[in-house]
């Protein structure tokens, strides 16, 4: 391994200090790897992030994912301490899949009409998650790092570094705030890539609007909003209780309840809520 570096590269995020870092470049079989160190990589354990490339967050600040901003604040957070080593994976667009095919998953989304990333992968014949962590070993082996934060919402990343003989004392969180573009995507990375985050999936906010309907007379049932989406935003965005007829051809459903508030989040993406109906006695 022969990286080309480092380079002295000043870099400032917002108001933040402005701070040295210095860049390397690593080139490995298949992948290509940009380094940045910040203070001294010998007082361990240091911050870390690995970055997976995306031409859509890092490039193009799109909103529909969190990539451009979780970068950003990774950086921020170690201008702040002085002290940190940043991995950026060239080749890892797509969750490892690279750039080509980040593009043919968007079109085929948007082409398709299909939100739901687990099947348009399946589709694709590509796995959720093909990403290799074996060079961020090599490249912490060539600075000596042995004692890390990991700033990452990712646990396999964590497994992956400890099963590899690093010891990660602390993970750092990396939590942008969760919008109507972006909540598709974070939501699904919860729940089937189990990411470590704050944001209240929709299971978990239909368990907990289980509980606070437990008292509710009558059969109640849940239906997709999509095909409702203009009488369920209004509904959403009236905050008063009311209920509201519904243009339903299943007779067991007649209307929706608008009884309780959903998490912000979801306001804008009520295609992507199920919300209470009541069913006719």
């Amino acid at each position: 391994m022969n990286p080309i570096g480092p380079i002295q590269w000043p870099i400032q995020i917002d108001d933040s200090e402005v701070r040295q870092f210095e860049l390397y470049y690593f080139e490995f079989e298949s992948s290509r790897y940009v380094v940045g160190i910040v203070g001294d990589s010998t007082d361990q354990p240091i911050p870390l992030r690995i970055e997976s490339a995306c031409i859509f967050g890092h490039v193009f600040r799109g909103l529909k994912c969190d990539c451009g901003e979780q970068f950003e604040l990774a950086l921020e957070e170690m201008i702040q301490r002085n002290h940190g080593i940043v991995m950026y994976a060239v080749d890892d667009d797509a969750r490892g899949h690279g750039i080509r095919m980040h593009f043919e998953l968007y079109e085929y989304r948007q082409h398709e009409g299909r939100h739901d990333e687990r099947e348009i992968f399946d589709d694709l014949g590509m796995e959720l998650d093909a990403r290799d962590y074996t060079p961020v070993i090599e490249i912490l082996d060539y600075f000596d790092i042995t004692s890390v934060q990991l700033m990452t919402n990712n646990p396999e990343r964590i497994e992956v570094l400890t099963e590899a003989g690093v010891d990660v004392t602390e993970r750092i969180s990396v939590e942008p705030e969760i919008t109507e573009h972006n909540e598709t995507l974070l939501l699904q990375e919860k729940e089937w890539l189990g990411y470590q985050t704050s944001y209240q999936s929709l299971d978990e906010w239909k368990t907990q609007f289980d509980e606070q309907q437990k008292q509710q007379e009558g059969e109640y049932g849940y239906i997709l909003t999509y095909d409702h989406a203009t009488i369920a935003k209004a509904a959403f965005f009236d905050k008063k209780p009311k209920t509201l007829d519904l243009p339903l051809d299943n007779s067991s459903f007649t209307t929706l309840l608008v009884n309780f508030e959903p998490p912000e989040h979801v306001r804008g993406e009520v295609d992507k809520v199920a919300v209470l109906s009541q069913a006719t006695p």
